[in-house]
């Protein structure tokens, strides 16, 4: 919702009726916050990693951990995700130790298959094809699992079908289907606003000083745009969604899907809202640096962006009512020589603090509340080729546990903005095209299997009850 008023500082609201107001000022602030991140960790090459990921959704990414738990002993987690949308691949692996017990889960989705592959649970993996779901719940066997003789009521589905990789997968094509289809209302709001430069007022060039900006040729417009303008781009949003979920997802009665899309923009038409939306904008040589809209409670908030390299490196929001100043949230990255510092802080509520030392790479997180501190975790990154993959090896990550022993694991963090390698799957059941007699064999099988590894554990866990 502000960026569509972002807009104005890069000559939106002219009456040509362009809409590259936005979505530039969109994607030059987007920039100037990839630039912060760049600056705190400069040796990752965060900017470009996430870029490749932003173009094609290609990724990989691997978390373990390890430690001691009182009185479970030693437990073990790990989790696994691959995803290549262009070749219509995802995977994801969850991996769990604890108790004497273990658990290895596998999701693979190749093109509209899907395969479920727990070994301690069958022996294969199990399958289902999305293109012929509808299809497949119309058999006998899923007809009486469904405890409806005539089947009313898996029978409208019977076109059902999902796509687990439509168009809109991709975030690059996303992002621009999303600018086609938003775009001509934006247009019509920055056409039909009201736009009156003035001078910028000695509130908010004093909060710009007092945060520490030093940022010169400061230019102040203030804006009036009709609300139902306002209504009409937060429609057609709704709309694009509906869109998105439409090439997903075929075959379905109009009201399955409708309904919750159409409660949607009833709320979007019925809220009430001042006829006039009125917002005050503050920009340095085309770039924002404070936002003052209308707030909660008849308070208005305002969003301050007081960095000097880059205008995100400080960020702080609060409200005003009357010369009141309301709590604020910051965040606020300094570089220094040797090491720099990002902190995210909520007025007496949490903080996050995190420091990154230049020279050996480590890293330092630390949250804490108003009354103690919630997890600390130190690391060190290591194997980094910069904008494509890196390892962080967690030296330690505790978390509070009141007034218990805290938490204590240790292992490693790994991501990849390279093309993961996801393996076909072999031999597998597929259980919505099963008989009756060889899906009760299945649910017996997975029957056994789950109190042969795990009954033990399920005994332990029901005595502590």
């Amino acid at each position: 919702v502000l960026g569509l008023v972002f807009a104005f500082s890069q000559g939106g609201g002219s009456k040509s009726g362009g809409n590259n107001g936005v979505f530039k000022t969109l994607d030059i602030l987007g920039n100037e916050f990839s630039n912060t991140m760049e600056d705190f960790m400069p040796d990752l090459g965060i900017k470009d990693f996430n870029e490749k990921i932003q173009k094609d959704g290609t990724y990989s990414t691997n978390i373990k951990l390890a430690g001691d738990v009182k009185p479970a002993g030693k437990i073990e987690f790990g989790i696994d995700m691959k995803s290549d949308p262009n070749g219509k691949k995802m995977q994801m692996q969850f991996d769990v130790g604890a108790i004497g017990a273990a658990l290895n889960m596998t999701v693979t989705a190749i093109n509209n298959e899907m395969f479920l592959n727990v070994p301690t649970m069958y022996e294969k993996p199990i399958k289902i094809n999305f293109e012929t779901l509808g299809k497949d719940i119309q058999s006998d066997t899923f007809k009486k699992l469904s405890g409806n003789a005539d089947n009313s009521a898996v029978e409208k589905y019977k076109d059902l079908k999902i796509n687990l990789f439509s168009d809109y997968s991709n975030p690059s094509k996303m992002k621009a289907e999303f600018e086609k289809h938003v775009g001509p209302e934006i247009a019509a709001l920055e056409k039909n606003a009201k736009v009156e430069k003035v001078d910028v007022e000695k509130a908010f060039a004093d909060k710009l000083k007092e945060e520490g900006s030093t940022k010169a040729d400061l230019e102040q417009v203030n804006i009036e745009a009709d609300s139902k303008d306002f209504k009409a781009v937060l429609l057609k949003i709704v709309d694009f969604y509906e869109v998105v979920q439409k090439s997903q997802i075929s075959g379905l009665q109009d009201e399955d899907y409708q309904n919750s899309f159409k409660k949607v923009k009833e709320d979007i038409e019925k809220s009430k809202m001042p006829e006039k939306i009125n917002i005050k904008l503050v920009s340095s040589k085309g770039i924002p640096v404070v936002i003052s809209f209308p707030g909660t409670d008849n308070r208005i908030a305002n969003i301050v962006l007081a960095g000097n390299k880059n205008v995100t490196d400080k960020i702080v929001f609060y409200e005003t009512e009357g010369s009141s100043y309301l709590e604020a949230i910051t965040l606020d990255m300094k570089t220094g020589d040797k090491e720099n510092t990002l902190v995210i802080a909520f007025a007496n509520t949490v903080e996050l603090s995190s420091s990154y030392k230049k020279d050996s790479k480590e890293l330092t997180m630390n949250l804490k509340d108003n009354v103690s501190e919630v997890f600390n975790l130190k690391g060190k990154y290591t194997d980094v080729k910069k904008g494509e993959s890196y390892k962080l090896d967690i030296e330690s990550l505790e978390f509070s546990q009141g007034s218990g022993s805290p938490l204590k694991l240790s292992g490693t963090a790994e991501a990849s903005a390279s093309k993961p390698d996801i393996k076909a799957v072999g031999d597998s059941i597929e259980v919505l095209k099963l008989n009756e007699t060889e899906f009760v064999k299945f649910t017996q099988d997975v029957n056994t299997n789950l109190v042969k590894n795990y009954g033990a554990l399920m005994s332990m866990m029901n005595s502590m009850r």
